[in-house]
């Protein structure tokens, strides 16, 4: 609570040895939240716990971020929908080695965790984001 009062969110940072626990706290409660999301048991994180996390505005979604050069999930759809609106279509040239490389990763990515997610695997994809991503006309392979 302490924390998103003075900063308005649980984005707790992993590098400041100050919050280093919290960090793991919040991290460890993310990751508990989305395994019983796709079905998976928690013996961790209770519906109670769920509500009072809640409660206090709680953003299971939110990932912490662990590394200041990772650019956030919302940030790299953003990315693929100008992509989309300037080319026409998603698909990102291997040879443009440069400019889109790390959006190229991140489709490349996200293709591997829907693969995982249809057998049944866990996965870092969220049904919010298979319907964010569907949403702009992104199509699964």
């Amino acid at each position: 609570r302490k924390f998103k009062k003075e900063h308005g969110h649980f984005k707790v940072p992993s590098n400041n040895e100050a919050y280093k626990a919290l960090y793991f706290w919040v991290n460890n409660n993310q990751e508990h939240y989305k395994k019983l999301q796709i079905g998976e048991k928690s013996n961790r994180l209770t519906s109670e716990r769920t509500s009072q996390l809640k409660a206090i505005g709680f953003d299971f979604t939110e990932r912490p971020s662990n590394n200041k050069h990772l650019t956030p999930w919302n940030e790299r759809l953003q990315e693929l929908k100008d992509f989309k609106d300037a080319h026409g279509h998603f698909n990102i040239p291997i040879d443009d080695v440069e400019e889109h490389k790390s959006l190229r990763r991140w489709i490349r990515n996200n293709q591997s965790a829907y693969n995982k997610f249809r057998r049944g695997e866990s996965s870092r994809i969220t049904t919010e984001r298979l319907r964010q991503l569907t949403e702009i006309g992104f199509r699964f392979k």
